[in-house]
């Protein structure tokens, strides 16, 4: 008799376990957060417009894969995710660890492309991140002036 409610309290763990385990792998994880980044412009992402302003943006990767995402937030309210694109190092292999131009913690760079009139946010995320080190991420806007 034992034996059978010890099975039944297994089973319905093993239970529980399994239908939760898809919500708990979808959460996303934090690599990097920048706080009160000032956005020189408004940026246009598909139907999405941010106003020029002070933003906190974070980049986040899904667990299970290679898909990396810039969280905008404003007063602590997730504005929107945007998905962005790995963008390899030149270096290889062990010369990552020893390349200057790679930094030891999160980098956040902008760029704007007058001709395309694209604006371009580079988030490194060094050599020292534990969730995903020597990634380059590449987050491109259309922007108005």
């Amino acid at each position: 008799m034992i034996h059978k409610q010890a099975s039944r309290v297994f089973a319905s763990v093993l239970l529980v376990l399994f239908l939760y385990s898809p919500a708990l792998s979808s959460q996303l994880k934090l690599l990097c957060k920048f706080s009160g980044v000032n956005l020189p412009y408004a940026l246009k992402y598909q139907n999405m417009i941010l106003e020029k302003g002070k933003y906190d943006l974070e980049a986040v990767k899904k667990p299970t894969s290679t898909d990396y995402f810039l969280r905008i937030k404003k007063g602590g309210k997730v504005l929107e995710l945007i998905q962005g694109e790995q963008w390899d190092y030149e270096t290889r292999g062990m010369a990552l660890m020893g390349d200057p131009d790679i930094p030891d913690k999160c980098t956040m760079k902008m760029r704007k492309n007058s001709e395309e009139k694209v604006f371009t946010i580079i988030v490194e995320t060094g050599k020292k991140n534990r969730a995903a080190p020597f990634a380059r991420l590449r987050f491109k806007f259309e922007y108005e002036e």
